[in-house]
């Protein structure tokens, strides 16, 4: 995971490598979106794109070191609130 964002920042400098951080974050995204697929929930693009944003988000605390109970428990909370939505509750109740 390291390599990953290290990939990521040196994109910014690097133009070339551009496209290999679009297509590791596009097959992220794909396998977001199979997974809620499987589970029953449709196509979803700003769900997809925002769990995915959440897990990458806190992938990079635990990397970086972070290791706080919130990023160890939010996985779970993640899990609830997907769910939710499977339920078709509303997860802002």
């Amino acid at each position: 995971q390291a390599f990953q964002y290290e990939l990521v920042l040196e994109s910014r400098r690097r133009p070339e490598l551009q496209h290999a951080v679009k297509a590791l974050y596009d097959s992220y995204r794909d396998a977001m979106r199979q997974e809620l697929g499987h589970i029953g929930i449709g196509p979803d693009e700003p769900l997809v794109h925002l769990l995915f944003a959440a897990a990458d988000g806190l992938v990079f605390q635990q990397v970086r070191g972070v290791g706080n109970t919130s990023t160890e428990d939010a996985p779970a909370r993640m899990r609830e609130i997907i769910a939710l939505l499977k339920e078709g509750l509303d997860p802002h109740t």
